[in-house]
């Protein structure tokens, strides 16, 4: 189903992931890339494949070396 979707990944200096948007093709996902760039996020695109395995990861969304993580 989703398998050929994107999705955009925020993520901090220390590598975890703390951001995340589906790829829809629009201003609302360009004004959430755009966030994560002007919050000092790393951006990467990935397919929907692997945004399931950094999903998996466990630090996804819940970053523990004292930053602050983004309110989605």
């Amino acid at each position: 189903m989703n398998e050929d979707k994107f999705v955009y990944i925020g993520r901090k200096s220390c590598n975890c992931a703390v951001a995340v948007t589906m790829d829809n093709g629009d201003a609302f996902t360009a004004r959430h890339v755009a966030g994560f760039i002007m919050d000092g996020l790393t951006v990467e695109h990935v397919p929907w494949s692997e945004y399931r395995k950094i999903a998996a990861e466990g630090t996804f969304m819940n970053c523990p070396h004292g930053q602050l993580r983004m309110a989605l």
